[in-house]
């Protein structure tokens, strides 16, 4: 008799994508553990298999969708050689094409849980070391002037919060 097949690397991820769906239409509080299971397709003592609890597998829903928009960013940026235009499509996609209900979701819970003000935080991080990278590119190449990358980034990381569009 063979041994049972591994499906961790296909379930979990289904089991986090539909929570992050179910988080983003109806908001963490209102996201149950029988809300994420039907969205997959499952039962919900199956998805309690694959996470510990519904806090665990809410906080890793929180960041797949942040995972997702930055691989397909990344490789978008890749393909552009001007820092400034690389800077631009930095920052209107994320305007454009970030959906802000999950990015909410983290830093309302990051209030009150320690495992998602982590990941809040390690997210926020991300964030602003790719602006300010990309200022380093723009300095060293001569588009952009001598301000201070880190401060630079701060602050349109910053404005791009505060102009993430609603969505419906």
């Amino acid at each position: 008799m063979s041994p049972r097949p591994q499906i961790d690397h296909v379930r979990r991820p289904q089991l986090l994508e539909a929570a992050a769906g179910v988080i983003a239409e109806r908001g963490i509080a209102s996201t149950r553990i029988a809300d994420v299971a039907e969205r997959a397709g499952t039962s919900p003592p199956a998805v309690l298999y694959w996470f510990e609890s519904k806090d665990e597998l809410l906080a890793e829903a929180l960041t797949v969708d942040e995972e997702r928009y930055y691989r397909g960013l990344t490789e978008r940026l890749e393909a552009l050689e001007s820092p400034r235009d690389r800077l631009r499509l930095l920052l209107e996609s994320s305007a454009e094409e970030y959906d802000s209900r999950l990015w909410m979701e983290i830093w309302t819970r990051a209030l009150r849980d320690r495992s998602t003000r982590h990941a809040r935080r390690r997210l926020d991080q991300r964030w602003r070391k790719q602006i300010g990278e990309l200022i380093r590119d723009g300095q060293r190449s001569g588009e952009f002037g001598e301000a201070n990358p880190d401060d630079v980034a701060l602050v349109l990381a910053s404005l791009a919060a505060v102009m993430l569009p609603e969505r419906r």
